[in-house]
């Protein structure tokens, strides 16, 4: 009852600030046609400006109404490439478990390196030309990321590639993404194990083909001692996920004429 109370409000505000700068500009017309018709450079000048104020107001007045939308309590992002220094905390407990970080004695499996492996994906994903330092993929198809661990996995060792993209993200917006590769089940983009040598693995990760563009953060997490370790921050493994024309199941999807 509150949040919609709240929107009533804010409905009912901004409803208000529309009619009074409708009142103020139907006044201001009212009086410039009472006014001799023998008009100067500088008096239309001075019109312009006025009505360029009252347009500012107004487009000031409704973005700052509705940067909240429904039940967000946060403004809405308009852009996807925001960079977030500090999403996760580098080790983050299960909800109802007591938060022991691993400690020297007790230290099963940790990230060395995180390889978005450019020299395989760009080609394949005819994104070569991009002159960007940082891996770019389009959706809909698989690339490669090869992890190196402290040691080879076994079966008890689980873990999990995290994909954020804009401010606050969240599953429901599509705007996080948990890739998962074993029994349990994780987020919309599939993947999988293509090859393991040792404590180097090979991983292969499929977006959805109506993924969200953009700038994408990558951290791995590491399923151990009662909660998620991560890997730290680096823009080093940011990615950019941009539209496919060769994916059938998107909606840039090219029809190419058959050959022959």
């Amino acid at each position: 009852m509150l949040s919609v109370s709240r929107t009533s409000e804010e409905h009912s505000d901004l409803c208000s600030h529309f009619l009074f700068l409708l009142l103020f500009l139907l006044l201001f017309l009212l009086l410039e046609s009472r006014r001799p018709r023998v008009r100067t450079p500088g008096s239309r000048a001075q019109e312009t400006n006025l009505l360029l104020l009252i347009v500012n107001v107004m487009s000031r007045e409704t973005s700052e109404s509705s940067s909240h939308r429904g039940r967000y309590t946060k403004p809405v992002p308009t852009s996807n490439l925001a960079s977030e220094d500090d999403d996760f905390p580098e080790f983050e407990p299960f909800e109802g478990v007591e938060a022991t970080p691993r400690t020297s004695s007790s230290e099963p499996l940790s990230v060395e390196d995180v390889d978005m492996c450019q020299q395989i994906n760009k080609p394949n994903h005819y994104t070569s030309a991009y002159d960007l330092e940082n891996l770019v993929v389009r959706r809909g198809q698989e690339f490669v990321v090869r992890i190196t661990f402290s040691r080879a996995l076994t079966e008890q060792d689980d873990f999990q590639i995290e994909f954020l993209i804009g401010s606050n993200p969240s599953a429901s917006k599509g705007s996080l993404i948990v890739v998962t590769f074993g029994s349990r089940p994780g987020g919309p983009w599939s993947g999988q194990i293509l090859e393991v040598q040792g404590p180097v693995v090979n991983v292969g990760i499929t977006p959805r083909p109506d993924a969200i563009v953009g700038k994408f953060r990558t951290y791995v997490a590491i399923k151990a001692n009662g909660g998620l370790q991560r890997t730290g921050r680096t823009t080093g493994t940011d990615m950019y996920l941009i539209f496919n024309a060769w994916c059938p199941g998107t909606c840039t999807h090219l029809l190419l004429p058959p050959s022959g």
